[in-house]
């Protein structure tokens, strides 16, 4: 089936006619986008709980190409105020594009892209990307172990290519730092913070005005931190471990950009492992990153980088704080587990914030 997929991803133009939901998508549609005939299509949704933005399906059929094949097609949410608030923040061009663009630039494992739809005037796409086996079992609010954490800094040195190595490319990708960003950070905190901390059990004594004021100063500063590529959403629903635990495939690239690797580092350590568990492994982890950037990127010295992310770590924390504000605004809090995130993001992220001096 693969062998037979090897095009190049689907042009992205406004305007373009594709399958806007899953029940757009059919046997005839997908035998022609594939170039192989499809029966026996069934689909089924996948993710619910997991708090993505878009709507993720894994399309199961009967191949000409030989056997039962699998797929997954990502679409964007069905919620209108999601949508504006990804056209606005450019979240769902931002996945296209690396699929475009980097993802054939970087080391880490990612799925392959099969076809790639976007429409610039709603914020509408479709992603059909490989299926991937994985650990259904790793669960974001209970943490990660040792061992699973290693892997995934192993596989965040790999990605964090400096900006200049990535060329032209790096033009599909805009800085964490960009203003319109910050705008953006800024309405989630005042849109879902008073949400937030109602659900908190120590929300401290912060108001909006003094999270805003903080974050301006990280973005501040942060901006005179070399740039490498970022995933910019590494949490543990986003990291797909084989059960066997022999590799780590990232998903998930809207949050794709440019940027210092404190964001990404910061993010990891607060969303995939447990207050505890973070203050006993974060020293460990970061020497081991730091070792596997040195190995693979000429120039950088372990010793010089091990202080610059170990002194930066708290810039970081700020933006796991805004993600779990900005679920109150784009997320559909009806579910039990989206609230449950928001909860254990923000108790993580406001931890680290304390410890590192930025509240």
């Amino acid at each position: 089936l693969f062998d037979s997929m090897s095009r190049t991803v689907a042009s992205v133009q406004s305007g373009d006619i594709f399958p806007r939901s899953i029940s757009e998508i059919t046997a005839e549609w997908l035998s022609m986008t594939l170039g192989q005939s499809v029966s026996n299509l069934e689909a089924k949704r996948i993710g619910a709980d997991r708090g993505m933005l878009g709507d993720v399906f894994r399309l199961t059929f009967d191949s000409s190409k030989g056997g039962t094949q699998s797929i997954i097609a990502k679409f964007a949410s069905d919620r209108e105020e999601s949508r504006a608030s990804a056209l606005k923040a450019g979240i769902f061009l931002r996945e296209i594009s690396f699929y475009r663009e980097i993802a054939h630039m970087i080391e880490s494992r990612v799925p392959q892209c099969f076809g790639a739809w976007y429409d610039d005037r709603t914020a509408e796409f479709l992603l059909l990307l490989e299926s991937i086996s994985f650990d259904d079992t790793v669960d974001q609010t209970v943490g990660i172990s040792k061992r699973e954490a290693e892997m995934m800094m192993m596989e965040l040195a790999r990605l964090h290519v400096p900006v200049a190595k990535l060329g032209a490319a790096a033009n599909s990708m805009f800085p964490f730092t960009e203003n319109r960003r910050l705008i953006n950070q800024k309405m989630f905190i005042q849109r879902g913070w008073p949400n937030l901390r109602n659900i908190l059990d120590e929300p401290g004594e912060w108001d909006t005005e003094q999270l805003i004021d903080g974050l301006a100063h990280a973005h501040r500063r942060a901006a005179g931190l070399p740039e490498v590529f970022l995933h910019g959403d590494v949490r543990a629903d986003n990291l797909l471990y084989s059960p066997d635990r022999s590799e780590v495939v990232l998903v998930d690239w809207q949050g794709a950009c440019l940027g210092a690797r404190t964001w990404d580092l910061a993010y990891f350590l607060i969303q995939c492992l447990t207050v505890d568990d973070r203050e006993k492994w974060q020293s460990d982890l970061l020497m081991l990153y730091c070792d596997e950037v040195a190995r693979v990127t000429p120039g950088i010295s372990h010793q010089n980088l091990f202080a610059e992310v170990e002194s930066e770590l708290g810039i970081g924390a700020w933006f796991p704080l805004i993600v779990a504000c900005s679920l109150f605004v784009v997320a559909d809090c009806t579910e039990p587990r989206t609230l449950q995130l928001a909860r254990t993001i923000a108790q993580r992220a406001l931890h680290m914030l304390e410890a590192t001096g930025e509240l």
